[in-house]
């Protein structure tokens, strides 16, 4: 069968990569990646060069040291790179102890001829810690490759690009999400709202992928790359670069803002209304600075909780929707289900404005960075299927790459995008476990809680033709031969660490059990005391209480003469006076619940008798809330389970 393919193996990118990270010495994978990544977007630029230069050369009307020759070039963009800072003249200084100061020098000279570049290009090669003689086999590396566009692989350098922030992000684990999504959530996005024609904005662009996967996109459907326009925003200054570096090597203009800076306080774009916004905003960011922006007006659905900043991203977006514009974004899943803070009103509202056009619920492990369970939002504001919503289960889709990480094939993307684009033409047919549509009432019915799993059920699992009873003996037999494997290897490490000096115990389940009886028991004692002292405490107050009203001495020697009137007067009162959970606070819900049957089920004097009676300094009313917890554990449990363990 042949392999998938799949964007953690491409081939030549991979061998580029490995051959680099034998270079990387001690550099950590952060300190590294401006290295590697800041090289290939010169030799990018410099071959790109290299190439119209050549052109130029053969041209005997044209000068190719003239700038302007290189300004709205048919090739798309060229940077000019002046004598000096070209890659032959770095390859000249590769094995030189100054070939540090010689790429430093080339990005100063690069920058002054192209003030775009300007505070983006990488630097400071030359710093002492960066092994010169590495940094120059790198160099040698990349010369071997000519990476500008050609008729059988435009954008090779591109590929590489994109391939290096990914490795980089699997080595960098938690941090990665600051600066890459995977191609693959990238891709099913992209290929949802189309962003064939218009605006397309991403407020958090990281290092640039949604653009770029968009730019494949329009390609792979033969349109024109100039029909779209790119807005985007980065709070960090060195993924703001990268994210310039990768949409420039791909041969697009954009917006990226005058500086990197924080979305919420200091918009980019404060005017801009786009057709296509795409994003991967930081999950369930905190402290995002709510208290500072109270009144902002892009609060329309209402304002997000200062703890979570998932519903401040997705207003963002909102206001920033053109009339006809379609929205796709990545959040954690308590987006979908959260009633804190008030998400779950804004949620409502969403829904109830008919933003909501889909829910995509995506399987584990697509991220190197984190574990949590991610679903993709699509909403718009000119619905093909107003008044619907399509549900989307994806969590046993894709195909484990590595040992931690899965991704979405190709195959997997399609079916998807498919099965969106049919609901959007009004053909699709809900499929058990899938997919579903629902109108905004079914989600009312559901307190406007948007996991898709509520929404399309549970797969029709086929018959296999197996009687049940031959089904349960083989199970059986099978389950009691890895029962006993696990006792067999259990005895073979116990004696192994025993043979070494060591020796370990791990519990039976019956000793975890017996464990659990006694902790049980423990604790029940320890509350029956809890709840008589309490219950003494009420008697007090309400004993006093009764004296100053009635003016009857209740501890008089004529006590026993006036018990009928205070029964009348107070004991039914008092047992109607306290609820069981008031007067038993913090008991378990399996204790709650049966020992509150009992006691509701006593008479108003029995239930003076519990309250009262331990103030007389009488025992029987400790015994008896006392036996009420047996009582309750005997139903749960047999006797001769529960003899040894009495206290």
């Amino acid at each position: 069968m042949a392999k998938k393919d799949n964007t953690t193996s491409i081939g030549f990118e991979e061998i580029i990569w490995r051959a680099a990270d034998k270079l990387r010495g001690n550099l950590s994978a952060s300190e590294y990646e401006g290295v590697v990544l800041g090289l290939i977007f010169l030799k990018y630029i410099s071959d790109k060069f290299e190439a119209k230069y050549n052109e130029l050369k053969a041209d005997e009307y044209a000068d190719p040291e003239d700038k302007d020759e290189y300004e709205g070039a048919e090739e798309g963009r060229i940077f000019f790179v002046p004598q000096g800072a070209r890659w032959s003249d770095i390859l000249q200084k590769a094995h030189t102890p100054e070939i540090g100061k010689t790429i430093d020098d080339a990005l100063l000279l690069i920058e002054k001829e192209n003030p775009k570049l300007k505070g983006i290009l990488p630097g400071n090669y030359n710093r002492p810690e960066l092994d010169k003689r590495r940094l120059g086999d790198v160099v040698d590396l990349f010369s071997n490759i000519k990476m500008h566009s050609s008729a059988d692989e435009k954008d090779l350098l591109g590929r590489v690009y994109e391939y290096c922030l990914q490795k980089f992000a699997s080595m960098e684990g938690k941090n990665a999400g600051e600066f890459y999504t995977p191609s693959c959530i990238v891709r099913t996005i992209v290929e949802i709202i189309k962003p064939f024609k218009g605006r397309v904005y991403d407020p958090c662009c990281g290092s640039g992928g949604m653009f770029v996967q968009s730019a494949k996109f329009i390609e792979q459907h033969q349109k024109e790359l100039r029909d779209i326009s790119v807005y985007g925003q980065e709070a960090n200054s060195s993924t703001w670069k990268m994210a310039h570096m990768n949409v420039a090597i791909r041969g697009m203009e954009a917006n990226l803002g005058q500086t990197y800076a924080d979305t919420f306080f200091d918009d980019q774009h404060p005017t801009l209304k786009a057709d296509f916004i795409m994003a991967n905003p930081p999950f369930n960011l905190s402290d995002w600075g709510a208290d500072k922006l109270a009144n902002d007006v892009r609060w329309k659905f209402g304002m997000p909780p200062a703890g979570n900043a998932n519903f401040a991203w997705m207003q963002h977006m909102i206001h920033h929707l053109s009339p006809v514009g379609r929205i796709g974004l990545v959040l954690a899943n308590g987006a979908l289900s959260s009633q804190t803070g008030g998400e779950g009103v804004i949620r409502q509202r969403i829904v109830e404005n008919d933003l909501v056009e889909g829910i995509i619920a995506l399987p584990s492990q697509l991220f190197y960075s984190t574990g949590i369970p991610v679903s993709l939002w699509f909403l718009s504001r000119k619905k093909q299927q107003p008044g619907k919503v399509l549900f989307i289960d994806a969590r046993n889709m894709g195909t484990m790459v590595t040992r931690a990480v899965r991704e979405l094939m190709q195959e997997d993307i399609t079916k998807i995008a498919d099965t969106f684009e049919s609901f959007r033409n009004g053909t699709l047919e809900d499929e058990k476990g899938f997919c579903a549509v629902k109108t905004l009432d079914d989600i009312a019915a559901q307190d406007y809680i948007l996991t898709p799993g509520r929404y399309v059920g549970i797969a029709e699992q086929e018959e296999d033709g197996e009687p049940f009873d031959e089904k349960m003996e083989r199970l059986t037999k099978e389950l009691g031969a890895l029962f006993e494997e696990g006792r067999y290897l259990e005895e073979k490490v116990n004696n192994n660490l025993k043979s070494i000096g060591f020796s370990t115990h791990i519990p039976t389940f019956q000793e975890e059990q017996e464990n659990l009886l006694r902790n049980i028991l423990r604790e029940c004692d320890t509350l029956s005391k809890n709840v008589l002292r309490h219950i003494c405490e009420c008697a007090i107050e309400e004993l006093n209480k009764f004296e100053k009203e009635s003016g009857i001495a209740f501890f008089a020697d004529d006590y026993p003469q006036h018990f009928t009137f205070f029964d009348k007067l107070s004991v039914e009162a008092i047992g109607k006076a306290y609820t069981y959970d008031e007067i038993h606070p913090g008991l378990e819900d399996h204790i709650l619940s049966a020992l509150k049957d009992e006691y509701e089920k006593a008479t108003a004097e029995e239930k003076f008798f519990i309250r009262y009676s331990n103030y007389y300094e009488e025992k029987d009313a400790f015994m008896k809330v006392r036996n009420m917890f047996y009582q309750m554990l005997d139903e749960h449990y047999d006797t001769e389970e529960l003899e040894p363990y009495h206290l």
